[in-house]
């Protein structure tokens, strides 16, 4: 059964939750939106590229339902976790977001 996904509304929570974030706690915090750019309107996403001292994270929302994250450790370049492919919809955008950020509280 497919899931609804109701991509701009998330995108804009989304948008919501990165302005939230802790400035301390983070080198850079890179949102993106690229639902106005017509080269992607096929099937545009939002995201966030989020850097700590130790970690180098990205985290990506499409509007065909597919979430991918990876998180690299800063010194070493090693993946800590790479997931793609994974189901965004109404149900786990929270979630992926959330299960993402944990990494960071490690």
């Amino acid at each position: 059964m497919d899931m609804m996904f109701s991509f701009d509304k998330w995108a804009d929570w989304f948008g919501d939750r990165v302005r939230e974030l802790d400035a301390d706690q983070f080198m850079l915090i890179e949102p993106y939106d690229n639902r106005d750019i017509p080269e992607c309107k096929s099937n545009p996403s939002f995201g966030l590229q989020l850097d700590s001292a130790d970690r180098l994270g990205y985290i990506g929302f499409w509007k065909n339902g597919l979430c991918d994250y990876q998180l690299i450790d800063a010194d070493s370049a090693a993946d800590l976790v790479n997931e793609a492919g994974l189901e965004a919809n109404d149900e786990t955008v929270e979630s992926l977001l959330a299960t993402f950020l944990a990494f960071y509280e490690d």
